[in-house]
């Protein structure tokens, strides 16, 4: 009896200890099922307040057909093609777009270009613009100002998503689609000047309009993007004044790709191309002016976001 007393003891000692890892490795296993997993989102597509500042160079060219008033000749002069008056070249002009998100579905931006240009030309044929006569001993000097700003507010969401993930948390692939609604001004100032020739014309030498335009814009806005790095992107507006003597209607295809690089969270590359088509008119009779046309090329430029 002795003997079975002092094994039970012995046995009731080492069984607490023989448990002890067994039940020390339980939580440890609970520890690792239960623990969350984390991805390293970016943060900038996660915030409330964004800000996206899109500085770039328009490498631009103006056309068009230019009409302007004829208040000394009887008679409305012709309308001209600008590259005859020398604007036939391509211009690296500064463009900027700037835009604030709100939350996942409100956007707000700005976007603007100013464009100025002087030209001095021999004339090659004979015509008259406005009151200015001229022929292919004609001298013209011409001045074209031209700027644009425009806001706008728009409201979106995504339309397609890939559920699917990269091994760090990006989206694979998105799509999404924007309503935009703002207004646009155009400011424009021609100054047109007969500065030599060798003939004799009735009616003035020199012809200037300067005119500012505020118009309604309505269009939108698709856009995808890839691992949340490469993005590609379609901007559809239109714009019209159609009250009082001053008349207009714009248009924009805007075209762009952008690189968003993983390694650099707040900058960007961007590649693009923006075709800006227009109708500008004021007065009419011999007190019409007319400039239409089309300021179009390829843009380069880069991502800022704060």
């Amino acid at each position: 009896m002795l003997a079975l007393a002092l094994l039970a003891a012995t046995l009731s000692q080492t069984q607490p200890a023989a448990s002890q890892p067994q039940a020390a490795a339980e939580p440890a296993r609970a520890q690792e099922v239960t623990a969350p997993t984390t991805t390293d989102a970016p943060a900038w597509q996660h915030a409330q307040l964004r800000l996206r500042v899109e500085p770039s160079l328009w490498y631009m060219g103006p056309g068009g057909e230019l009409k302007l008033p004829s208040p000394t000749l009887a008679g409305e002069g012709e309308d001209l093609e600008i590259d005859e008056l020398g604007f036939d070249s391509p211009e690296l002009v500064p463009h900027i777009e700037a835009h604030v998100f709100a939350g996942r579905n409100w956007r707000f931006g700005v976007r603007g270009f100013t464009f100025s240009d002087d030209q001095t030309t021999l004339m090659s044929r004979t015509g008259r613009i406005g009151d200015i006569g001229f022929d292919n001993t004609s001298t013209m000097r011409s001045g074209l100002d031209y700027s644009t700003f425009e806001i706008e507010a728009a409201y979106g969401g995504e339309v397609l998503e890939n559920p699917n993930t990269t091994a760090d948390g990006r989206r694979r692939f998105t799509a999404r689609l924007e309503g935009i609604a703002g207004l646009r001004l155009i400011d424009i100032d021609w100054e047109v000047e007969r500065i030599s020739t060798s003939s004799v014309f009735l009616g003035g030498s020199r012809a200037a309009v300067d005119e500012t335009y505020i118009q309604l814009l309505g269009g939108g806005r698709f856009a995808f993007a890839f691992n949340e790095e490469w993005g590609v992107d379609l901007t559809l507006m239109l714009g019209a004044s159609p009250f009082g003597d001053a008349t207009s209607f714009s248009g924009d295809v805007i075209v762009g790709g952008t690189y968003e690089p993983r390694w650099a969270p707040n900058l960007g590359i961007q590649l693009g191309y923006r075709s800006a088509f227009f109708s500008l008119a004021s007065g009419d009779g011999q007190d019409e002016f007319e400039y239409a046309g089309a300021h179009q090329g390829l843009m380069l430029g880069v991502v800022l976001k704060f």
